[in-house]
């Protein structure tokens, strides 16, 4: 897909993913409008995405956390465009630690962050989207398919983002906008060896858990290569993409055989450590 002239939002935009989301939407000549907490930090995403060839960028500093907040963006978003091409749901935290150690604020915490905020963007956008007939990209994980020891609340979160992301698909359909899953592996970043460390010390948990992918045998990913991965799945209005892609393999087997699945992900878990 040419994106060039296409309207683009991306919420998290202010770093990780949804950063490299935007500078790849930039490259292609995409109006973007982006979103995040980090006022600084968003403001040098917008200086970078002009510099790389944006046709515009618009800066919206907001906690979707926050309902009255939401309600500004969207009066704000509904004024300045009429369509929206492109929606990527970027905002995510992910978690360490066994889920009896967890209390029902860590839970609803969570799924508020990675759940909650997608589907407030969604609505928000909606007639924006209808109107484009456009696309939805929720960024999820292999924990979105896969949950393993130790990742505290994130495989719940990260599931029920899935299961969002199916309803929406299905209920959106006939207004034409698609809606897509994002699975990713461990990405690549500067703190990609120590970002668990202090919930992993709180927490009491073994080192193994501390590594990217919960102690899982991954590749880290290069986040440039998969955002144009993902824009091209988008393109194509691919219904998921899972990285790295043999564990479509291990998804698909713990479906129909839940206990060789069940083994087989216990056996690379033993194996990292």
């Amino acid at each position: 897909m040419d994106w060039n002239g296409k309207r683009a939002l991306i919420s998290g935009a202010s770093s990780g993913l949804g950063r490299h989301l935007a500078l790849e939407l930039a490259k292609g000549g995409a109006h973007l409008f982006l979103v995040g907490r980090d006022v600084e930090r968003l403001e040098a995403t917008k200086q970078a995405a002009i510099d790389l060839g944006a046709s515009s960028a618009s800066c919206y500093a907001v906690d979707l956390l926050q309902e009255d907040a939401i309600d500004h963006l969207r009066e704000t978003l509904l004024s300045q465009s009429p369509h929206l091409d492109l929606l990527i749901n970027a905002v995510g935290r992910s978690d360490r630690g066994y889920l009896m150690q967890l209390d029902g604020r860590d839970l609803v915490d969570l799924f508020r962050i990675n759940v909650v905020t997608a589907h407030q963007m969604t609505k928000l956008v909606l007639p924006m989207l209808r109107k484009a007939k456009g696309c939805v990209v929720n960024i999820g994980s292999l924990a979105s398919k896969v949950a393993t020891p130790g990742l505290g609340g994130y495989a719940v979160s990260k599931f029920g983002l899935g299961a969002m992301s199916q309803q929406l698909r299905l209920e959106l359909e006939e207004d034409g906008v698609h809606v897509m899953l994002v699975c990713p592996g461990p990405i690549l970043r500067e703190d990609s060896g120590n970002r668990y460390d202090r919930v992993a010390e709180d927490r009491g948990l073994d080192e193994h858990l501390r590594k990217p992918g919960g102690g899982a045998s991954l590749k880290r990913l290069d986040p440039e290569k998969l955002s144009r991965e993902i824009l091209a799945a988008a393109a194509e209005r691919r219904i998921d993409l899972i990285r790295p892609s043999k564990v479509r393999w291990l998804v698909g087997i713990g479906s129909l055989w839940p206990r060789l699945g069940d083994w087989i992900l216990k056996r690379s878990i033993q194996k990292n450590r």
